[in-house]
């Protein structure tokens, strides 16, 4: 069931203010989108007016992953491999396209989208 729609969560929910506590905590906008996905591609550089900035969270403590490599350099390979999404983390997306702000896109693959849709509501 890969590519549900955008499911726009509260701000307000405990589970949300959490989730931004751990990721975005500056974040005061109200565009909060869950969506489904097995892979993701960390590309977190500028391009045309473009750039993504992402963490990704373990749900079960809300704990941020350390990476061991930096994805914001476009000459290098690794900034243009997608990268399964691990079972019970989230990867937790914004950034600017066409030089305005995203919001919040929170990404969990199918085996944690269920849990994580149940938790949201």
């Amino acid at each position: 069931m890969t590519g549900t729609q955008d499911i726009k969560l509260s701000r307000a929910h405990p589970d949300v203010k959490r989730l931004l506590a751990a990721t975005y905590p500056e974040y005061k906008g109200r565009t909060i989108n869950l969506k489904e996905r097995n892979t993701y591609r960390p590309a977190a550089y500028w391009s045309g007016g473009t750039r993504y900035e992402f963490v990704i969270l373990r749900l079960a403590d809300y704990a941020a992953v350390n990476l061991t490599h930096s994805y914001d350099n476009p000459f290098e390979d690794k900034a243009h491999e997608s990268y399964s999404i691990p079972d019970g983390c989230a990867v937790v997306e914004t950034g600017f396209f066409c030089g305005k702000p995203l919001g919040i896109r929170i990404y969990v693959n199918s085996n944690t989208f269920p849990k994580a849709l149940e938790s949201a509501q």
